[in-house]
């Protein structure tokens, strides 16, 4: 026989069966049962339950795991013009390249207390570069829960990184004047017809993007100055029957004007007088 709190936090029963109390109450996304050998552990089961609810705000259920939403998550992409899907297209090859162990964890089990677990797990195991590409996922994953309705706070919009605690990113190495002269006379006097070769060079007397070398049009070029207006994207040809788009830069800074250096003059007139 179940007895009801006059406070209309929850109800009681006893179940002879099982030998076990239970401790009903009602949450956003419906009833829940506690069930415990006295009162005082069914009472630690709903606090540790709705501490928990607290901190995500969960408002409504759901039994999905946070890789199975995640992607639910990228197949709403499909609503997205190409060029940003294919950002959302990068963070799934982030999974199959890195082991993420919370995905595999239900949706509304992730609390920030658990987040910040998680990343201190993933010290001294990727980059930080790589850590701060894993948060944003998640991040932009429960981002897409709160807009659904399911939770009203993200566990992991607090998560904070320490750079010092992941793996070195590996040193880049640059080349000094002499070997930028060295090799610019290697290709413009042995490889000026590979049009490959020209490519590296202009790259390396602009400092272009490789998507922005792609994207460059005639257009573009007024006088010994480079106007970067777009850049080319590879997209997935399950999304469009061409392998690249063109798009503006990501942000503001990504628009600019680069002086075109002797060289890249001379690169250029050759790209001229090639038969495309």
């Amino acid at each position: 026989m179940a007895s009801r709190n006059a406070n209309g936090e929850g109800s009681w029963s006893y179940l002879p069966e099982q030998g076990v109390f239970q401790y009903r109450a009602s949450f956003p996304e419906g009833r829940k049962s506690f069930n415990g050998k006295t009162k005082a552990e069914c009472l630690k089961k709903y606090r540790k339950y709705k501490e928990q609810h607290n901190a995500l705000g969960i408002r409504h259920k759901t039994k999905q795991t946070v890789r199975e939403f995640f992607h639910e998550y990228l197949d709403c992409s499909n609503d997205l013009e190409l060029s940003t899907r294919s950002t959302y297209l990068g963070y799934e090859k982030t999974i199959d390249k890195h082991s993420c162990p919370i995905l595999d964890c239900p949706l509304l089990s992730v609390t920030p207390e658990r987040a910040e677990e998680y990343f201190l797990g993933l010290s001294g195991e990727v980059s930080y570069s790589t850590a701060k590409r894993i948060r944003q996922m998640l991040k932009s994953t429960y981002d897409y829960a709160i807009d659904m309705g399911y939770i009203s706070q993200n566990p992991f919009k607090c998560v904070r990184l320490h750079k010092r605690v992941y793996k070195p990113t590996r040193k880049k190495t640059m080349l000094d004047l002499d070997e930028i002269e060295r090799v610019s006379n290697y290709i413009l006097k042995e490889q000026s017809e590979n049009p490959l070769y020209l490519m590296l060079l202009f790259i390396l007397h602009t400092g272009l993007r490789a998507g922005e070398l792609m994207g460059l049009q005639w257009s573009d070029i007024k006088g010994n100055v480079l106007y970067i207006r777009h850049n080319r994207v590879r997209v997935s040809k399950e999304y469009t029957n061409e392998y690249h788009i063109l798009k503006a830069p990501k942000s503001e800074s990504g628009i600019r004007q680069i002086p075109l250096s002797p060289t890249a003059l001379k690169i250029l007139s050759i790209f001229a007088s090639m038969p495309f």
